[in-house]
């Protein structure tokens, strides 16, 4: 049976809400959104033949004048194809770069949040350049998708570089629950470096020059000094909507993997599982695609430590 687009958006935000994968406030967000923007032009057209053109005729209007929603209703449009379409898996990866494609680059703002992922290879070869442990700890933080604290006050005691694991307690979490982070070979690299030169008298992995945790304006300066449109929280954001346009993963395991909170109605399935083997695979294809496909140039630790 054929749907249209605003059968299937429906659809979707229902299966969403049915399943508590999302809030109600942000359904009605969700909804909002799709009424305002891609319905008057998509919604009665058959999910079939919606395509990267469609796309980004749909939300060209806004593209640069609200570039934050636009970004959010062209994932949504995307991830309701991926859920609508039989043949969404299959296609799904290719589209989100066809519809880029055809659309001109958004203003640069001051305050703008989070890093369009398609834009990420770009600033990661450049980061790789940055001198300094706030350009180390951003490394790790967008590799593992954590948060900026999170980071900044891992230890090696959390670390285990023999099963590639970063066990961060539960009283350093933004939930109060021990989060498990798959770590791909790439942060592992960096990981394994750092610990060649562990500082005496912390067990910080990114210390101070002092020995101290690093403040959250360390990182915040590392970007600052890039003249990056983005903030550090917001490369979780990047993660989310790139796991959301270019994976077929469930959005429990994205979520999983950004530790965000679950409702209480699913809180018991995620006690019985954390999705660590798919977090994993997610966590490893974002690293290559953070890095470029593995094609970014490695710049040693020691290098990046040293001062100008």
């Amino acid at each position: 049976m054929t749907r249209t687009f605003r059968e299937a958006a429906l659809g979707f935000l229902e299966a969403k809400a049915a399943d508590a994968k999302i809030s109600d406030a942000k359904r009605k967000q969700s909804l909002s959104q799709l009424k305002a923007y891609a319905f008057p032009a998509l919604g009665k057209l058959q999910v079939q033949s919606i395509d990267a053109d469609a796309i980004a005729q749909c939300v060209r209007p806004i593209w640069t004048s609200k570039p934050e929603t636009a970004r959010k209703v062209r994932s949504l449009i995307i991830r309701t194809l991926r859920f609508a379409r039989p043949d969404g898996a299959l296609f799904i990866g290719t589209l989100g770069p066809a519809v880029a494609d055809r659309l001109p680059a958004q203003p640069k703002r001051g305050n703008f949040e989070a890093l369009p992922y398609a834009e990420l290879p770009a600033l990661m070869d450049r980061l790789a350049n940055k001198r300094g442990m706030g350009a180390l700890a951003l490394r790790l933080a967008i590799l593992t998708a954590a948060r900026s604290g999170e980071v900044r006050g891992a230890t090696w005691n959390e670390i285990d570089l023999d099963s590639n694991v970063w066990t961060v307690p539960a009283e350093r979490m933004k939930a109060r629950r021990l989060h498990r982070v798959p770590l791909s070979p790439e942060a592992v690299e960096l990981l394994g470096q750092m610990a060649t030169m562990k500082q005496a008298g912390t067990d910080l992995v990114f210390p101070s020059g002092a020995g101290k945790q690093l403040s959250n304006m360390t990182l915040t300066k590392v970007l600052r000094d890039m003249e990056a449109p983005c903030t550090v929280h917001g490369f979780r954001s990047t993660f989310r909507d790139w796991a959301a346009e270019q994976t077929s993963q469930p959005g429990e395991v994205a979520e999983a993997a950004l530790a965000h909170t679950v409702p209480k109605a699913v809180e018991a399935a995620y006690r019985r599982t954390d999705f660590f083997d798919k977090r994993r695979e997610m966590m490893n294809a974002w690293a290559k695609f953070a890095l470029d496909g593995g094609e970014s140039t490695v710049v040693p630790i020691r290098a990046a430590l040293s001062c100008d």
